[in-house]
């Protein structure tokens, strides 16, 4: 279920996607539009949604998927948004911190019962913060670590505190090894909690509560944006390339799952950001595309999992970058729209395929619309659809179907809301 966000500006719509039909189902409207809220399945089946980017966020609604219907709850004593929500075992939610839009970082936590409609206000954190995470511990317990308390990367925090419902009280516990915020946290099968990413972290660590200790994760190369996460067949990830902030990267590493470690690869031999990459059925892994100093790229090349050298491979025939790139049944890889930077940003319509045997990339039939930022998903072996996106002015709601075998792009029924980097 797709809830609210914004397309240039807020959205209440929600929709629903049923994937054994292949179909869409625009359901009923929030009562606010509103972004950064949360939303949390309760164990009845009814997803409840509190707060968000709206000036009455401290409003809360509740949706029943049976009925269609939307309906207000109690509001919280506070409006926040960046704020986080922890289903309990009990099944009450445990709101903490946030921002308010204009200059307040909350230290503030409430709880909310289902059962009675009810708010109850709990003890403040030792730190206000906003885009931190909250990770309910095996002892129920809560970690909450890192955010950002002002409006500069450099109040990003890297405190961390632990909330204990019994007792009511916060307790600081070992600070992370650097300032993150808007990261992600998740409780392994080990009851440790990793810790990776967010704003200014350019690694991974795990917390141990029973020992109170954080120990890193081999460290990730550099902090980058805009790289590519590629799952190979090995239960690795290769990560590639990206923006730092300042120049585009050739660097690469590679994450191994079962060790929870990650290991620097060879450099590619392009820098490059916005690119695709993606994996190809001899295991080998095609990038295509993307952004560097000199502009759009044509310039593609392939990595060898084996041998771990990377291979300038042909180009394509036309420069794009934040295309997509996917892999069809016949093994070859379909590349679909994307923008020219060089080109005044043009956005592309056109499409191409790259056949790794031969080495050669083929124009395909255009797509009835220019678009990026739009997503790709396989329908069968030879049709794939594309939905959504953005054409340079308008965010687009249209979506149409590739025949390989016939190449050929048909309209195909549009979503029911605009929508561009969704999934």
């Amino acid at each position: 279920m797709i809830i609210g966000g914004h397309n240039g500006s807020l959205l209440s719509s929600c929709e629903t996607y049923d994937a054994s039909s292949n179909t869409w189902t625009l359901v009923a409207n929030m009562m606010l539009p509103r972004m950064f809220h949360s939303a949390t399945l309760l164990s009845s089946g009814q997803v409840l949604v509190i707060g968000g980017n709206y000036p009455n966020s401290s409003a809360c609604e509740k949706y029943e998927p049976i009925s269609n219907i939307w309906t207000s709850i109690a509001s919280m004593s506070t409006g926040r948004f960046l704020h986080t929500t922890t289903l309990l075992s009990d099944g009450r939610l445990f709101i903490v911190g946030g921002f308010d839009g204009s200059k307040n970082y909350w230290q503030s936590c409430e709880v909310y019962d289902p059962q009675s409609n009810k708010w109850t206000s709990v003890a403040n954190m030792t730190t206000q913060r906003a885009g931190h995470t909250a990770t309910l511990l095996p002892s129920g317990k809560i970690l909450v670590t890192g955010g950002v308390a002002g409006q500069s990367i450099l109040d990003g925090l890297s405190t961390c505190e632990i909330y204990d419902p019994a007792l009511n009280t916060w307790t600081s516990v070992r600070n992370m090894s650097t300032p993150r915020f808007q990261h992600i946290a998740a409780l392994l099968p080990s009851g440790k909690i990793l810790v990776a990413g967010g704003i200014s972290a350019p690694f991974s660590e795990a917390y141990d509560s029973t020992s109170n200790t954080w120990t890193p994760v081999t460290k990730f190369p550099t902090f980058v944006l805009q790289n590519t996460a590629t799952l190979l067949s090995s239960d690795k990830v290769l990560v590639t390339g990206g923006f730092n902030g300042w120049d585009q990267l050739s660097s690469c590493a590679i994450y191994n799952t079962p060790t929870n470690t990650w290991i620097p690869t060879t450099d590619m031999i392009v820098p490059r950001s916005l690119h695709t990459a993606t994996l190809l059925s001899n295991e080998n892994v095609l990038v295509a595309g993307g952004y560097s100093s000199i502009g759009s790229l044509k310039r593609c090349e392939v990595y060898n999992t084996m041998s771990t050298i990377w291979t300038a491979v042909e180009d394509m025939h036309v420069a794009r970058c934040e295309h997509t790139a996917t892999l069809l049944s016949s093994g070859h890889v379909l590349v679909i729209g994307g923008y020219d930077e060089d080109l005044n940003r043009k956005y592309l319509s056109n499409c191409e395929i790259y056949n790794f045997l031969s080495n050669t990339w083929s124009s395909t039939a255009s797509m009835s619309t220019p678009r990026s930022q739009h997503t790709v998903i396989m329908l069968s072996s030879e049709k794939t659809l594309v939905t959504g996106g953005f054409d340079g002015s308008t965010y687009l709601s249209s979506c149409e179907v590739y025949d390989s075998k016939s190449d050929a792009w048909t309209l195909v029924a549009s979503m029911s809301k605009a929508r561009a980097q969704h999934t």
